[in-house]
């Protein structure tokens, strides 16, 4: 069961009709906003005459998001008090949220968050990226929580993706051409959203939907259905075999040592 709300004053109908929120003001916002979803979500989940009653696992909650969407799902686990932000006074900490037990970042905008927050991450965390993505490029975006995160971590690098291989821009391009608006104004009018996600260097986007949805849902599927099988699909072993655009690197967080070693 997928929930996928709109930040309210981060939208792109926010930007395009001049409602949208402070950069800062978002960052602060986006956490909670997921916070309530997840109180939203399993309220409907106890009222036998909701739709969704019995159908929502408290206990098996990820959060995934892209770019600013990244750095929310990170500050899920990792609580977010502006301490990788210059000095902001009365800065509203938020707590990491305990419901949520995995997390997957695509293109983060992991800078947002401190060394001390990062490495306060304890829940597995699956990492996906682009190598040509100029906007959050993989180092430091995704090298830099890889190098912190405390728990479980896999990371995907997918060669030829852009920033913007992990959304639909292309079908807001299809639409704008079929409606005979030329190239050349498509590409000014979507900046760097075209030049980072359809041109024709890039991984073609079909290719990059596939793998980001490989990649993901096979890892929410063995961290939070417990379906082990999955953990294949997010080997390095496998990329290599089989997946000759994806590169893939594992940390295993330290086990502690058994009773009486």
């Amino acid at each position: 069961m997928v929930a996928s709300p709109d930040h309210t004053g981060n939208t792109l109908d926010d930007q395009a009709n001049g409602t949208a929120v402070p950069f800062l003001e978002s960052s602060i916002d986006r956490p909670r906003d997921i916070s309530f979803v997840i109180d939203e979500m399993i309220a409907m989940s106890r009222d036998a005459s909701d739709p969704l009653y019995r159908r929502v696992n408290r206990h098996a909650i990820g959060v995934t998001g892209h770019s600013f969407g990244g750095f929310t799902s990170l500050a899920m686990a990792a609580g977010y008090d502006g301490s990788g932000l210059p000095p902001i006074p009365d800065f509203p900490v938020f707590e990491p949220d305990p419901r949520v037990r995995a997390i997957a970042p695509i293109a983060p905008a992991s800078g947002l968050l401190s060394d001390a927050e990062l490495a306060g991450i304890g829940v597995p965390t699956l990492v996906v990226g682009g190598t040509l993505d100029v906007t959050t490029p993989i180092d430091p975006q995704s090298t830099r929580p890889f190098a912190l995160v405390a728990g479980d971590l896999v990371r995907a690098d997918l060669t030829g993706a852009g920033h913007f291989s992990f959304t639909n821009t292309c079908d807001v391009v299809d639409v704008l051409l079929a409606t005979g608006v030329p190239l050349p104004i498509v590409i000014d009018l979507l900046g760097n959203a075209y030049e980072e996600g359809c041109a024709p260097e890039l991984l073609p986007i079909d290719e990059a939907t596939r793998l980001t949805t490989l990649y993901v849902v096979a890892f929410f599927r063995k961290v939070l259905a417990w379906e082990g099988e999955f953990g294949f699909f997010l080997t390095p072993k496998y990329a290599d075999r089989n997946e000759p655009d994806v590169t893939v690197f594992d940390k295993k967080a330290p086990r502690p040592p058994k009773p009486g070693k």
